[in-house]
């Protein structure tokens, strides 16, 4: 099955309630989050559009009641770089598996977009992080689209973007106002959703 890659001439447009992402994967697969560390991943309309869902499956729970997440959405300029558009604040998800939608009221002028999550602990919270739903690894153009490689050499290109962050107290941690310097890192991507208003 061919892989489409985003065109910034051709796109059927959004539709209200449906959930949007850059898939750059065929098939699923999960990733547990790493602590402290913000993923991001790219994500592009072709059309100004307002989305009011940030959405993402979690497949296990984390360790314990406390424990939450934080998204945003970042604009990019040239590459990665760019600065925070929106920071959607914390989301407890607490032990909980199924469909996560942070509500959001984001419209969005035409052009590319990092979604970014972050995981960590609220006080008292567990140190197990939560299992998300991912793009398995077997194809990785899109993403070699957006970020490209090193080298000319497709066997080692990467496969999603992270940024390691020091979070010295959950209740005060932002999202960084430009996007952070980038760490290219082979494994499989955490699927992140914005659904059309």
């Amino acid at each position: 099955m061919p892989l489409y890659l985003p065109d910034q001439s051709v796109h059927p447009g959004f539709v209200s309630g449906r959930y949007y992402a850059l898939q750059p994967g065929s098939g699923s697969g999960t990733l547990t989050l790493t602590e402290n560390t913000l993923y991001l991943l790219p994500f592009f309309t072709p059309v100004s559009a307002a989305f009011d869902r940030l959405g993402f499956n979690i497949t296990t729970g984390a360790g314990a009641a406390e424990n939450e997440v934080r998204t945003g959405i970042f604009r990019t300029s040239t590459g990665v770089t760019g600065t925070l558009l929106a920071d959607n604040g914390r989301t407890v998800i607490g032990t909980g598996t199924g469909n996560i939608n942070v509500t959001i009221a984001q419209t969005l002028a035409p052009g590319w977009y990092l979604l970014g999550i972050i995981s960590n602990r609220a006080a008292g919270a567990g140190a197990v992080q939560p299992t998300l739903r991912c793009a398995a690894s077997e194809q990785r153009a899109a993403l070699n689209y957006y970020e490209g490689l090193a080298t000319p050499d497709y066997a080692s290109g990467s496969q999603f973007m992270a940024n390691a962050q020091t979070v010295a107290d959950w209740t005060t941690y932002t999202l960084p106002s430009t996007v952070p310097a980038i760490t290219y890192t082979s494994g499989v991507v955490p699927m992140l959703f914005l659904r059309a208003a």
